[in-house]
Order: C-alpha cells, then structure tokens, then sequence
C-alpha cells in the first residue's frame, strides 16, 4: 500500500491556469515550425467601386488569365500583378497617370 501523499505534495489541478506562457505561445505564433522568426506580412484592405465599363474590363481580364494559365486565377492576383506592373514599368505608370488625369477632367466637367 502506497503512502498517502500531503496536499502541499500533490498537483494542484488549479495552477495549469495560472502557468506562465511561453513567449512566442503568447504571442500567437506557432510554437513549432521552422519560420518563427519571418515577419508576417501586412495586408490593407480596400475597396473598389467600379463602373459596368471597367467591370467588364476587369472580369475579361481575369478570365483571359484563367485560360491562358488554365487554372483558377482569384481577382485579387490579377489587381496585385497590374499594380506592381504599373509601379515597376515607367511608361505604364506615366500612361495610368494619364488615364486617371483624363478621367477626372472628363468626371469633373459633369
């Protein structure tokens, strides 16, 4: 027969609850895998509202990219490749720019 043990010497069921967490546990990162210390990527969310004629446009797009990679291409993949063609190609910023300085004269004239 075992000896009955003292209450000071038995597990307190009560003080799982009051362990200190690890740090990265606290955190809310994973405590296992191999990118702890990666940075995760920030992401804004916006909002576009589009008229019929530019809706168009875009779906035609994103459908003219789902065939020619005959996979399924997510719009948000087709905003972000236009927006870094257009921040990396000058004379594709410069026509952008263009574009936008036409529209609003054209928006502001009604």
């Amino acid at each position: 027969m075992t000896a009955r043990r003292r209450a000071s010497e038995r597990a307190n069921p009560f003080a799982a609850g009051f362990a200190v967490p690890d740090k990265v546990a606290a955190a809310g990162k994973p405590v296992s895998g191999a990118s702890l210390d990666a940075p995760e990527a920030r992401k804004i969310k916006y909002t576009a509202l589009l008229d019929d004629d530019t809706v168009d446009a875009f779906e035609q797009l994103t459908r003219a990219a789902r065939r020619r990679l005959q996979r399924n291409v997510d719009k948000v993949e087709v905003m972000k490749a236009l927006i870094m063609l257009a921040a990396d190609d000058v004379s594709l910023r410069d026509q952008m720019i263009e574009e936008v300085s036409g529209r609003r004269e054209t928006t502001t004239a009604e």
